[in-house]
């Protein structure tokens, strides 16, 4: 790779893994349509699933003793059902179509991100089954297909439960962890998880170490509305660059 793109590659994915220490999510987010910028989605698809299992396994295992399990085993099913149609699409379709289709939806992400930035959403108070079923599976067919970006789905689906701030970190990090093991599987299967996408996971891992380390130290200083305006901004400047790449 020549250093212009390595280089920033690597500032995205220092920013990104910042970004999920910050918020506790929103790494591949952020990170998988930057680095699509310069890099094709075979290759950064891979990469960015290999780090966040680095930093999910990670924190799973601090974590371990604060998840809820119950809730894991009830939305497991969808979990692996979302993440086989995903990565069935994902090998159907066309790397351009896929691109443009996550440019569209992450300027989705970004307008409602920019349109709640003064606000904590009220949770719902009750999730209906069916409800839950298509946040769940369309949660992992979304993060198969574009690599990241299921967060949301999972956040409306925990945030009604009224768990703890640990308990609801924690819970998420293991639907994330879930998810990611079982894309790898998949993109293993097909061919992309190659020697080139494991080499340049390793050398974009300090990165990812180091905005994990700068994310935890301006965590507890950094304006929430601020920080989702910014972070609406980037997405919605990414999100209009894949569709017209």
């Amino acid at each position: 790779m020549d250093p212009g793109p390595f280089l920033f590659c690597a500032l995205v994915i220092t920013i990104a893994f910042a970004v999920r220490s910050t918020a506790g999510f929103g790494s591949a987010t952020l990170a998988v349509p930057l680095t699509a910028l310069v890099l094709p989605l075979q290759t950064v698809i891979p990469v960015v699933a290999s780090l966040q299992l680095v930093s999910m396994a990670d924190h799973g295992a601090r974590s371990w003793g604060i998840v809820s399990w119950r809730e894991m085993r009830r939305i497991a099913p969808f979990i692996v059902t979302g993440v086989i149609a995903g990565v069935y699409l994902f090998a159907r379709l066309e790397d351009a179509i896929i691109g443009k289709a996550l440019g569209v939806f992450v300027i989705a992400y970004a307008l409602w991100a920019l349109a709640t930035a003064k606000r904590t959403a009220e949770p719902p108070r009750h999730v209906p089954w069916p409800v839950s079923a298509v946040l769940n599976t369309g949660g992992a067919v979304i993060g198969a297909l574009f690599g990241g970006a299921s967060s949301p789905f999972y956040a409306i689906y925990l945030r009604a439960l009224r768990l703890s701030r640990d308990a609801f970190r924690a819970t998420m990090n293991m639907i994330m962890l879930v998810q990611v093991v079982l894309r790898l599987v998949g993109y293993s299967g097909l061919g992309i998880v190659d020697a080139y996408a494991l080499a340049l996971t390793l050398l974009v891992l300090p990165f990812m170490l180091l905005g994990a380390r700068l994310g935890d130290l301006v965590a507890e200083r950094v304006v929430q509305e601020t920080f989702n305006r910014i972070l609406g901004a980037v997405l919605l400047m990414s999100g209009a660059a894949l569709i017209v790449k």
